[in-house]
């Protein structure tokens, strides 16, 4: 009993102890939640990224035959009309159907790709 003027812990019953340590069962269910809690915030975020790369795809247009429009040169002109000049684009692309390409082209193609 603590009487006035007595502190809790002092007195002739009062001893020292130590911070009890938690049993190993308890320790175990800890661990076993720290991994179960890891493990389920990791499936939450693969999940969320799959979610967002798959609506990122249906949203996208989906048309092979899309192509965009060639770049196009810039005519720089005097003020009589005469060209002065020309600006054209780092891609110069012409738009060609597959048989018009010829043999020996293709083959190159293919070699540069195998070598």
């Amino acid at each position: 009993m603590v009487g006035p003027g007595a502190k809790r812990g002092q007195g002739p019953s009062a001893q020292p102890t130590a911070p009890r340590r938690p049993s190993k069962v308890v320790r175990r269910r800890r661990l076993e939640r720290r991994i179960a809690r890891t493990f389920l915030v990791i499936a939450l975020a693969v999940v969320v990224a799959a979610s967002t790369f798959v609506t990122g795809l249906l949203a996208a247009p989906f048309d092979v035959k899309a192509v965009p429009p060639a770049p196009k040169s810039v005519l720089l002109l005097a003020a009589d009309g005469t060209q002065f000049g020309q600006i054209r684009p780092v891609q110069r692309r012409e738009i060609v159907k597959a048989d018009d390409i010829p043999d020996v082209m293709r083959e190159a193609i293919i070699s540069a790709e195998d070598g």
